[in-house]
């Protein structure tokens, strides 16, 4: 299958847009390096180790730019933003490694970014030179090195942008911030104040109605009354938060409230999610905040 060229043929450089039709064409995320940490040198490992710190560096630091104000190590593995991150890890650092490995392709590499960037460089070289009294030619070796690696941090900064971008981060953080779900966490974090918050919300907690819709905190109890009418038990001193509570159970559909009992035993969204014949647990976390609307309707 011959390869699409089409950005690469393009004279100038391609728009976010166009890179975005790109990679959704060509699912990027998929695109790995062949460099494997088993079969290479020891100083192949260093290298892909010093690129794979400097990758999560930059990544995580556009992640935030992009609106990710949070860490990610408080999420779980399969969180979205994570398994995309170790995706474009391994595909760069594996790639900067290989690259090294190989002399010619190297030279060649350095010489396009030189020959690229000419004008960029020799820019940030006459400002170092005019802030130091000197002319370019007076810059020593330690000097030039340090216009090179800033130039170069600029540079990674503004193409790892461009690659989130391509990849839609914003919008999946967009997507993230509202339909989370317990197993969403990572349980080895101690203080994880993302999924503290998470379950406030969740038990509601904050608001004035309290535990009314804490379904975590009630008793088991048998859901059928005599009359065979599925009742949820409330557990309430307050005879209005009673009446309220019950009004909002009276406005949910028969299925909602099976969710709700198995919320009483502890099952997790993709428990439930198995047991209603659902493929993910994101219907689950979906049809939860459909019920959290529900309430906020009901109360005007």
């Amino acid at each position: 299958m011959p390869k699409d060229m089409s950005l690469l043929e393009k004279d100038g450089a391609p728009t976010t847009e166009e890179l975005q039709a790109f990679f959704r064409k060509h699912d990027f995320s998929l695109q790995v390096s062949s460099f494997d940490v088993n079969t290479a040198s020891e100083s192949e490992n260093r290298l892909y180790i010093r690129a794979t710190k400097i990758f999560r560096g930059s990544w995580n630091e556009q992640v935030y730019a992009l609106g990710g104000k949070k860490t990610l190590r408080n999420f779980s593995k399969n969180d979205p933003l994570r398994c995309l991150e170790d995706s474009d890890e391994k595909m760069v650092s594996g790639t900067v490694a290989e690259i090294a490995s190989d002399e010619d392709l190297f030279q060649s590499i350095i010489d396009s970014v030189f020959s690229s960037f000419q004008n960029e460089l020799y820019a940030s070289a006459l400002k170092l030179a005019e802030q130091n009294g000197k002319t370019i030619d007076d810059l020593t070796d330690e000097e030039i090195a340090l216009v090179i690696d800033s130039f170069s941090d600029e540079l990674l900064a503004s193409m790892m942008g461009k690659l989130l971008l391509t990849q839609s981060v914003p919008e999946i953080l967009s997507v993230l911030k509202t339909d989370r779900a317990h197993e969403d966490y990572n349980p080895s974090v101690l203080e994880n104040h993302d999924q503290i918050d998470f379950i406030r919300r969740w038990e509601h907690s904050r608001t004035k109605i309290g535990q009314l819709l804490c379904f975590d905190e009630m008793v088991q109890a048998d859901l059928q009354n005599d009359d065979g009418n599925i009742e949820i038990p409330v557990y309430v001193e307050d005879e209005d938060e009673e009446k309220l509570y019950r009004e909002f159970c009276s406005v949910l559909t028969d299925e909602e409230r099976m969710i709700a009992d198995m919320r009483l035993k502890h099952m997790t969204h993709k428990e439930i999610a198995d047991a209603l014949g659902y493929k993910t647990h994101n219907a689950i976390t979906k049809k939860l905040k459909k019920m959290h609307d529900k309430f906020i309707d009901m109360r005007g």
